[in-house]
């Protein structure tokens, strides 16, 4: 047993230190983990959060208000017509409020997956050029680029490439999630109402596609930049 730990080569090259942060030693072939995904995703909760929260309240003001009105000028049909969509914005709204933390959870769960497949890719580009070195990756992986003081690292776009999926499913799933208990008790959904609803996944699924292409570019941007800035490090370290 002694004779095996003397013979084993204990140099720093064979150990990893891990920080407090979570950062690896700079000179191991482990690259710094990013959390620009996570980041992104955080502010953009950060700022849709308070958004929602307000819609909310004030719909809910506008249900409460419209159920006690008097005085509407409606024959008996089109109060009654009134009273059942006042009921339903209200049950709505109070879905709404449910879908709050699920927005959050999916926002930040989005951006934690985005940043571990840039992590990963970024993992095995970094065994790839350990074994392979600088101008062969340059010449053959697409995903190596060089910084400014021509040191080699990943460009990835996990971001770009599963944002639209990944925003599309946090768009919509809430809603999925909430709908079956957004139904007023009495009341048949009539036409307008369900194309209402229909209209507005629409939307949704519109803008989830959008907006998660918009972020997941954010993310890689940051993780990229972060990214270029360590191997600069790096290469300084050893």
């Amino acid at each position: 047993m002694l004779s095996a730990v003397q013979n084993y080569n204990v140099s720093p090259k064979h150990l990893a230190f891990k920080g407090k942060d979570g950062n690896t030693d700079t000179n191991t072939n482990q690259v710094k983990q990013s959390n620009a995904g996570l980041k992104t995703g955080a502010v953009w909760a950060g700022i849709m959060t308070p958004v929602a929260a307000g819609t909310n309240y004030f719909l809910s003001k506008c249900a409460a208000a419209g159920q006690n009105a008097t005085n509407l000028g409606l024959d008996s049909h089109q109060a009654q017509q009134y009273m059942t969509n006042m009921k339903k914005l209200a049950a709505n709204v109070k879905t709404g409020w449910a879908t709050i933390p699920l927005n959050i959870a999916l926002a930040l769960g989005c951006g934690a997956l985005v940043d571990k497949l840039n992590n990963a890719k970024r993992a095995e580009f970094a065994e790839k050029l350990a074994q392979n070195g600088k101008e062969e990756m340059l010449k053959n992986d697409d995903n190596a680029e060089t910084t400014a003081a021509g040191n080699v690292y990943c460009k990835s776009g996990a971001g770009k490439k599963w944002g639209a999926l990944l925003g599309l499913g946090a768009a919509i799933l809430p809603d999925l999630v909430t709908m079956p208990f957004s139904k007023v008790k009495g009341f048949k959904a009539d036409a307008v109402y369900k194309s209402g609803i229909i209209s507005g996944l629409a939307v949704k699924t519109i803008a989830g596609v959008i907006g998660g292409l918009a972020l997941g570019a954010i993310a890689d941007h940051f993780s990229n930049k972060t990214a270029a800035k360590n191997a600069d490090k790096q290469a300084i370290a050893e």
